[in-house]
């Protein structure tokens, strides 16, 4: 993810400077802030500690690079992107929860690793109910009719 970040945060600052036609357009920046933006929620996801998220994405970073974007190509025309960077700032300094990203192993879903469905004294999976209901009727065929 370092790297991943070292490279968006490359391009970003290229795209702010850069000046000639090849540069990378507003719209193409607000993608590449998009890919950003899902990365950083991503690694939320995956890290231990706060100061991990911190050293993986380095906010700091991010606030220069918005006041960058505030006096480089883009001022004045960028209130999207600005928005855009300060959601990634924000989100490399939510607080880490203890479950965050990982859910509470008492509510798996039944088969997943070796889990079984409760079974009755048959070994057969236990049965919802055994009152008929409805729904076991046999469907009424359909009669054609003579015009």
């Amino acid at each position: 993810m370092k790297s991943y970040r070292q490279v968006l945060y490359s391009t970003f600052a290229k795209a702010i400077h850069g000046g000639d036609e090849d540069s990378i357009k507003p719209n193409q920046l607000k993608e590449i802030l998009k890919l950003g933006a899902q990365a950083v929620r991503l690694s939320r996801r995956y890290v231990q500690t706060q100061n991990e998220l911190s050293s993986l994405w380095e906010p700091d970073t991010l606030l220069s690079l918005e006041e960058q974007l505030n006096s480089g190509a883009f001022a004045g025309k960028s209130a999207g992107l600005q928005s855009m960077v300060r959601n990634m700032y924000t989100a490399a300094l939510v607080e880490i929860s203890e479950t965050s990203g990982r859910s509470d192993p008492s509510k798996r879903k039944a088969g997943l690793n070796g889990d079984h469905p409760p079974e009755d004294e048959e070994g057969i999976g236990a049965k919802q109910s055994d009152a008929p209901t409805a729904s076991m009727e046999p469907k009424r065929k359909k009669v054609k009719t003579k015009k």
